[in-house]
């Protein structure tokens, strides 16, 4: 029986917008090694793309509030602004 994976990756756009962040810090991260990230193979030296983990990501959050519950089912908590 073929093994399967569910896990769910992020975009570093994606990261960005779950941490209140920019992409630059997400990738400044990555290349610090602060958070867990999956490099993809590039295609004739283009740009280099990356692919966080969500439960990793989660985990390697340090604090005294745990973010984890404002993720549901492995997806993001949309979280919209209301006009006044």
């Amino acid at each position: 029986m073929p093994l399967e994976i569910h896990t769910k990756m992020l975009t570093t756009a994606e990261a960005a917008k779950l941490l209140n962040v920019s992409s630059p810090t997400i990738v400044n991260w990555i290349e610090k090694d602060a958070i867990p990230y999956v490099q993809l193979p590039s295609a004739g030296g283009k740009r280099r793309e990356f692919r966080i983990p969500l439960k990793g990501l989660m985990d390697s959050l340090q604090g005294n509030y745990d973010i984890t519950g404002e993720v549901e089912g492995g997806g993001i908590v949309e979280v919209e602004e209301k006009p006044d």
